[in-house]
Formats: structure tokens, sequence, C-alpha cells
């Protein structure tokens, strides 16, 4: 009964022996950390939805080069979104996620 009792305690205590080592390796003390101001000199724009920001896409589209872009909401679905290709998406119509929309079920 001790020795099957003990045995346990081997296994288990190996177990988390590996588990520590694995933690280890995967932790960020291996893994190379990017510089955080990496980004820190360029602008960013946001790209909300309606008839403005098509008129000001179709107009200054040059405006957006070598910027930061963050979409919002349903710009995914909208003409520009395959040629603006926005690094960031901001989800937060509350429509989405309740589901009330018919455009957020068709493309969500």
């Amino acid at each position: 009964m001790f020795k099957f009792k003990f045995q346990i305690f081997i296994e288990n205590f190996v177990l988390m022996i590996l588990s520590i080592i694995k933690i280890f390796i995967f932790s960020k003390l291996f893994i190379k950390i990017k510089d955080k101001k990496e980004n820190t000199n360029k602008d960013c724009i946001i790209l909300g939805n309606g008839p403005s920001l098509n008129s000001f896409l179709k107009e200054k589209k040059y405006f957006l080069q070598n910027k930061e872009l963050f979409c919002v909401n349903l710009f995914p679905i909208s003409e520009f979104f395959e040629r603006l290709k926005p690094r960031y998406y901001v989800l937060s119509a509350p429509e989405v996620y309740k589901g009330i929309s018919k455009t957020s079920r068709r493309y969500f």
C-alpha cells in the first residue's frame, strides 16, 4: 500500500517538474521580445462607416499611406476592406453581439 502511494507521488512529482520545464521553455524568458517602440512614430487612422468615409476614401486615398489603420464594426464587408487591409479591427456595435442586424448575422 505504501509503495503504491509513493509511486503515485513520484509520478506526479515528475509530471510537475516536466510542466515547470515546459513553462520555462515557452515563457518570454526564451522568446525574443519585440521592441515596444517599433510603431511609436506612425500615425494611426480609425476607419468608421458611412457616406463621409466613402467620399474621403475615394478622394484622398493617398493620405492613408504609411499609417496604421484601424477599422470598426461592419467595415470588413465594405468594398474598401480588401484594398486597404487594416491591421487592427475593433468590434463594438451592440447589434453585432445581439444578432439583431440582418447584415451582422449574414457576415458574422
